[in-house]
């Protein structure tokens, strides 16, 4: 996906529903990013009002979860969750990269929840942005919310792992309550999931492997993006430059990526 600036960002949400599965990636912020929303024009995809309507429209048995996410909107991350316990079907959450906050909230949907071993989960207390004045009764109310919060918090990680509520508050505590980092191993050690996986195991049916369906999705995916780079707000040069490359070549996939890639290179 590419901003109105013509700067690149990832396809950060998608939903691949077939007979026996579907597949859902959750990459970046969760909930609404406003300044996203202003740069793009875009509606935010990690969203309740994102992935409500896809989650209706799947019929499978097994919904995996693939979650790459720093965290975010914590009231979007535990409607998320609320809302994959719901379908009342086989969930695998595969918790990847360096993930934290709302994205490990939705992780506890799974009824398996995994890590590979090169991927790293953090917790923390509840955290609020601020702009504006404030006097000493807002900050008491600030702190009286947060603690409501936490009590919740603490108890949703308590009924899916094996820590009590006062292991889970000192983790919860650490780095002057923004967390810590915690491995795949020590978070199965506690019981935040199930069990650490191996990316590279042919015989794991719960990895999406991109293969397939998986990949002309793909290439409907840089389609749209070749479309977008058409179509959009962009360095007059840059669209010409991509429209003179396409031409009479839709099909050459191969040929749109190394397209805008090297686009991408030029306008940064």
């Amino acid at each position: 996906m590419i901003n109105r600036s013509g700067a690149f960002r990832p396809l950060n949400y998608g939903i691949r529903n077939e007979a026996d599965r579907a597949v859902i990636d959750i990459d970046g912020f969760i909930g609404r990013d406003i300044w996203e929303e202003w740069m793009t024009g875009e509606k935010s995809p990690n969203s309740v009002e994102g992935l409500k309507e896809k989650l209706r429209s799947i019929s499978s048995s097994k919904i995996i979860v693939n979650i790459n996410s720093p965290g975010g909107d914590l009231n979007d991350g535990l409607v998320i969750k609320d809302m994959l316990q719901s379908k009342n079907v086989e969930v695998i959450t595969n918790l990847q990269g360096f993930s934290a906050s709302a994205a490990t909230v939705i992780s506890q949907a799974g009824t398996l929840r995994r890590m590979p071993q090169t991927s790293f989960m953090l917790i923390h207390r509840a955290m609020f942005g601020m702009v504006g004045y404030y006097n000493q009764n807002t900050f008491r109310r600030m702190i009286a919310n947060a603690e409501t919060i936490d009590e919740q918090l603490i108890r949703m990680y308590e009924r899916s792992s094996n820590l009590s509520a006062e292991k889970i508050a000192q983790i919860m505590d650490e780095g002057e309550g923004y967390g810590r980092w915690m491995s795949a191993d020590e978070a199965l050690e506690h019981g935040l999931i199930d069990e650490v996986y191996d990316p590279a195991d042919e015989g794991d049916e719960n990895i999406d492997r991109l293969e397939g369906e998986e990949v002309e999705n793909m290439k409907r995916n840089v389609e749209q993006l070749a479309a977008q780079a058409i179509h959009g707000t962009f360095p007059s040069n840059f669209k010409q430059n991509i429209q003179q490359k396409l031409k009479g070549k839709p099909g050459n996939m191969a040929r749109i990526v190394d397209l805008l890639e090297h686009e991408k290179q030029s306008i940064q």
